[in-house]
C-alpha cells in the first residue's frame, strides 16, 4: 500500500491528488537505487528522468513506468556528474525536443545528452556566487536559472537569462529573499540565520507555452512571463497568511541541516509566507501550496488562469518525500514500507 494519505478537509469543492502509474522498481542488477530523489523532468515522449542528488546520476523510465537505464555517472569527467557545491547540492534535468539537459552546479555548467543518455558535450555558465534552486532550457536554447545571490546586501531571488554560450544575459524578474541573514563579527560570517517559512521567490515553467510562473511568497499574487515576448501578467491569489504555530517551528527544527549544524540558526516571523510553491496543471491553471518542510504535508489551492480558487486540496507523501510536475504532470515521490523511495505519477481529480 502506497505510504501517502491522500485526503479532502476543506469545505466546498475538493480535489484529490490521485495515484495513476507507479514507476517501476530500479531493477537490483542495476547496482543502482534511489537515494536522494531531487528532480524529474517528462520529454516529449512521455519518459521520465530523476536526478538524484546523493547517487549523482539519472534515472531513466519510458512512457509505461518501465525503467529503462541509467544515465552518467559520479566524478569530474565528461559526462560525469557531481552535484556537490558549497550551496549544498545542485541539479536539474531539462528535456527539450530530443535533447536532455543537465545542469550540474557543482561543475556550473550544463552537460548535454541525447535521449538514451549518450553524452555529447558540456556548457559551462558564468554564475555569480550563490545558488541555484531551479534550471528551464528554452525552445530556442537558452537557459533560464532561478538564482539564490549571496553577495548583495540585501538577499535576492532572480530568473536570469542565459545565452547558448552561458554567457548572462539578463535578469528576467528578481524578487527580495527574506529566508536568511547573515551575523557578522567585523569581516567575518559567523552565522547563518534561517528565517523559516519567511517570504522569498518561487517558480515554474509550462514548456508547453513557454511560460514561466513566479511568486514572491509574501504577497497574495503570481506574475506570469512569456518568454517570448516578455509579457507580464499578475495574477491575484484567494489566499490568506496563517499564524506561524509551535508545531510549524517545531517541525522546522527537525530539519536535519539544522539539528546538526550549529553554524545555522533560526528565527521565525509571526505569520507564514502566503504560499511555498507554485505547480502549473498544464495550461489549465496552477497549485499553489504551503508544505510542512519535515514530514511534507502538503495544502493549498487550485486556481485557473484568472486566479480564480477552483479547489482546495491536501497532500502527504511523508519524511524525505516530495511532490513535483513536469510538462503538465504530478508525481509524488515517497518512501514505501521497506523505506526505500517509490514514484507515483498523479493526477488531480476534484473529490
Amino acid at each position: 500500500m502506497l505510504f501517502f494519505i491522500l485526503a479532502m478537509v476543506f469545505s466546498g469543492q475538493n480535489y484529490d491528488l490521485k495515484p495513476v502509474k507507479n514507476l517501476e522498481a530500479v531493477p537490483e542488477d542495476s547496482g543502482q537505487f534511489l537515494q536522494g530523489p531531487a528532480s524529474m523532468e517528462v520529454d516529449g515522449r512521455k519518459h521520465v528522468y530523476v536526478v538524484d542528488w546523493t547517487a549523482r546520476i539519472v534515472f531513466h523510465w519510458d512512457q509505461n513506468g518501465k525503467f529503462v537505464n541509467v544515465i552518467g555517472k559520479p566524478g569530474q569527467g565528461p559526462g560525469e556528474f557531481s552535484f556537490s557545491s558549497q550551496g549544498g547540492p545542485q541539479g536539474y534535468l531539462r528535456a527539450v525536443g530530443d535533447l536532455l539537459y543537465v545542469f550540474d552546479g557543482g561543475k556550473r555548467a550544463v552537460l548535454v545528452f541525447d535521449q538514451q543518455g549518450k553524452y555529447i558535450e558540456s556548457q559551462p555558465i558564468e554564475l555569480l556566487a550563490g545558488r541555484t534552486n531551479a534550471f528551464y532550457a528554452l525552445d530556442n536554447g537558452s537557459f533560464v536559472f532561478e538564482n539564490q545571490n549571496f553577495m548583495k546586501q540585501v538577499p535576492t531571488r532572480a530568473l536570469s537569462l542565459y545565452g547558448k554560450d552561458g554567457k548572462f544575459v539578463k535578469d528576467m524578474i528578481e524578487m527580495q529573499d527574506a529566508t536568511f541573514e547573515r551575523e557578522n563579527d567585523g569581516n567575518r560570517v559567523t552565522a547563518i540565520v534561517i528565517k523559516g517559512y519567511s517570504s522569498t521567490m518561487v517558480s515554474g515553467f509550462n514548456p508547453s507555452n513557454q511560460e514561466f510562473i513566479a511568486g514572491f511568497t509574501g504577497e497574495p499574487n503570481i506574475t506570469l512571463l512569456d518568454a517570448k515576448s516578455e509579457k507580464k501578467t499578475k495574477i491575484k491569489l484567494g489566499l490568506i497568511q496563517q499564524d506561524v504555530t509551535k508545531e510549524d517551528k517545531d517541525e522546522y527544527n527537525e530539519l536535519g541541516f539544522i539539528k546538526n549544524n550549529p553554524f545555522f540558526k533560526v528565527k521565525f516571523p509571526e505569520k507564514r509566507s502566503f504560499y511555498d510553491g507554485v505547480i502549473p496543471v498544464g495550461e489549465e491553471g496552477f497549485l499553489l501550496y504551503s508544505v510542512m518542510p519535515h514530514t511534507r504535508r502538503y495544502s493549498g489551492i487550485y486556481v485557473d488562469r484568472k486566479g480564480t480558487t477552483l479547489g482546495r486540496f491536501r497532500f502527504e507523501c511523508g519524511e524525505n518525500g516530495s511532490l513535483q510536475s513536469s510538462n503538465g504532470k504530478i508525481f509524488g515521490i515517497f518512501l514505501d514500507e521497506d523505506d526505500e523511495f517509490a514514484i507515483s505519477e498523479l493526477v488531480l481529480t476534484k473529490k
